[in-house]
C-alpha cells in the first residue's frame, strides 16, 4: 500500500547487465503495516551481500522490479502501530528493510519494529557497519558454545573477519586468518593478529593442517563458499563445524559428502544473522547486542570510510564501488 509524498529510490529493473540497468526512479512513499515503522534513510550499505543481491548470488531471488539495498541506518518518522514499532517513533535505528521490494537505497524504506536496532544519537555513517559488529558478536558466540580453543576464519581481510579478530581475541580464541593478498596480510598482521596465512603459499594446506591440529580449532567460518569450503573441510581436525556466511566466490559449492564431510564427522552450517538472532532468548539477545555496541564503539573507527555518495551518483558508479570493499565502505546518502 502507497501513500502521499514521492521518493526518489534506486530501482533493479533487470538481473542481465545489471549495472547498466539501475534506475533512479521517482516512486510513492510506502506506508507502514502493523508493527512496521518508516524510516527516513540517512545511510544505505554498499556491502559486498549488497552486490550478490544485484547479481542474483544471495539468498532467495528477488522478484524484479526492486530497490536495492540490504542495510539502513535513519530515523522513524512512521508507526504502523503496537508496542515495538511505537517505541521507536522519532528515534534513529540500524534496520534490515522489512519488505524485498523495499530496499534501503531510496529516501524512506520499511523496517519491522521488532528487528530494528536504536543505535544512538550519533552520526548515521557510525552505525552503518553496526551489522558487522553484530554478526562478529554472534558468530564468535556460536563458536565457544561449540567449545574450540580456535577458529579459521576465511577472507578474513574483511570488515566482519577484522572484527571477529578482536572479539575473539577478548574471549581468548585463538583465529588462523585466511587472507587473499599481500596488502590484506599485512592488514592483519599490523592490527596484531598472531596467525595469517596466504591462500597462494604453495604450501597453503599443509600450514593450515598442522596449524589447526596444534591450536584445535574445529570451528571455522566462511564467506567465500565455492571450491575453498571443500578445501577447508579437507584441512580441518575431525569433528570441525564450519559455518558459511556468503558466497563472495559467486560459484556453486561442491563437496565430497563421503570423504570430507562423513568420514571427517564434520558439520556444515548456514548462518544467517537474522535467523540467528531470531532464535536466542530475550536475555541472550540483549547481551549480544550490548557486547556487539561495545565492539563497535572500541573499534568502528578503525574501518575507513569511502565515499558518501547520492542516489544517482551511486547508480552510475556500482561496479567500481563494489570492487573494494576491504579498503573502505563507501554508503549511500539517500538525500544527498
Amino acid at each position: 500500500m502507497w501513500k502521499g509524498d514521492e521518493m526518489k529510490a534506486i530501482q533493479v529493473n533487470q538481473y542481465a547487465n545489471v549495472y547498466d540497468n539501475l534506475e533512479v526512479v521517482n516512486i510513492k512513499r510506502p506506508t507502514p503495516s502493523y508493527s512496521e515503522v518508516l524510516v527516513k534513510v540517512e545511510s544505505a550499505s554498499l556491502f559486498p551481500s549488497d552486490d550478490l543481491i544485484l547479481n542474483n548470488n544471495y539468498v532467495g531471488k528477488r522478484a524484479l522490479p526492486f530497490i536495492g539495498g540490504s542495510i539502513g541506518v535513519g530515523t522513524v518518522v512512521e508507526s504502523g502501530g503496537g508496542f515495538f514499532a511505537n517505541r521507536l517513533l522519532n528515534k534513529k535505528v540500524y534496520f534490515v528493510p522489512g519488505s524485498s521490494r523495499s530496499g534501503t537505497w531510496a529516501e524512506y524504506a520499511l523496517a519491522d519494529g521488532k528487528t530494528s536496532l536504536a543505535v544512538g544519537k550519533g552520526n548515521p555513517e557510525h552505525y552503518i557497519n553496526f551489522g558487522n559488529s553484530l554478526t562478529a558478536v554472534a558468530l564468535v558466540s556460536d563458536a565457544i558454545k561449540q567449545g574450540p580453543k580456535a577458529m579459521v576464519v576465511n577472507a578474513a581481510a574483511g570488515n566482519v573477519g577484522r572484527l571477529i579478530n578482536y572479539y575473539a581475541k577478548l574471549k581468548n580464541i585463538n583465529v588462523i586468518n585466511v587472507v587473499r593478498t599481500e596488502q590484506q596480510h599485512t592488514l592483519l598482521k599490523n592490527m596484531g593478529a598472531a596467525t595469517v596465512i596466504l591462500e597462494s603459499d604453495k604450501r597453503f594446506d599443509i600450514k593450515l593442517i598442522a596449524l589447526a591440529k596444534q591450536l584445535n580449532a574445529t570451528y571455522a567460518i566462511d564467506s567465500v563458499s565455492g571450491l575453498q569450503l571443500s578445501g577447508l573441510l579437507k584441512n580441518l581436525p575431525n569433528s570441525s563445524c564450519v559455518s558459511v556466511i556468503g558466497n563472495l566466490s559467486g560459484d556453486e559449492a561442491k563437496v565430497n559428502v563421503m570423504q570430507d564431510v562423513i568420514a571427517k564427522g564434520h558439520t556444515i552450517q548456514g548462518f544467517a544473522i537474522a535467523d540467528y538472532l531470531a532464535k536466542q532468548s530475550t536475555f541472550k539477545l540483549l547481551s549480544l547486542l550490548r557486547n556487539a555496541k561495545r565492539l563497535h564503539n572500541q573499534y568502528s573507527e578503525q574501518f575507513t570510510l569511502g565515499q558518501s555518495l547520492s542516489l544517482e551518483q551511486a547508480s552510475t558508479n556500482m561496479s567500481v564501488l563494489f570492487k573494494n570493499s576491504t579498503a573502505s565502505l563507501s554508503i549511500i546518502k539517500p538525500h544527498k
